[in-house]
């Protein structure tokens, strides 16, 4: 049973991360520039929390605790390989 409930989770998890370049990306394509990153970020947090909701039926409060965790993870490696010079090409 514990196996079954943490590749749900990490299945999850990959689903929410999924969802969050998109939403970011279709973010980034639909602003152009003239929405702030701050507006575009939240945006992409509710749409990614709303998609995950209806793709896995979780409830909103597990939702969104985890889009806001894999939205800060997924900003920290943004960050991070910016720092380092790195790309981000590989999910595009």
């Amino acid at each position: 049973m514990e196996k079954d409930i943490s590749s749900y989770e990490a299945m999850l998890k990959e689903t929410c991360r999924d969802l969050y370049h998109l939403s970011n990306k279709a973010e980034i394509e639909l602003a152009c520039g003239v929405v702030s990153s701050t507006t575009r970020s939240y945006e992409m947090v509710y749409k990614t929390r709303m998609a995950l909701q209806i793709i896995t039926g979780c409830d909103e409060e597990d939702a969104t605790e985890l889009v806001e965790k894999i939205s800060e993870q997924e900003n920290l490696k943004l960050i991070f390989e910016d720092c380092l010079g790195g790309s981000n090409d590989k999910k595009n």
